[in-house]
């Protein structure tokens, strides 16, 4: 997965500021595997990994 470039994190979290919910969804979709993949390596369990997220 490529980095998203900071202008277009700044703008997205302008447009979640700016109460938008689908800039929120966008965040939501751009980064879910990235933080499963994280809880999955703190918790060791899949189960609670999901959970968390």
């Amino acid at each position: 997965m490529q980095e998203p470039k900071s202008s277009e994190m700044a703008s997205l979290a302008g447009r979640i500021r700016s109460g938008n919910r689908a800039a929120e969804e966008e965040l939501v979709l751009r980064f879910r595997d990235r933080v499963l993949t994280m809880a999955l390596v703190r918790t060791r369990d899949r189960e609670t990994a999901r959970d968390l997220t």
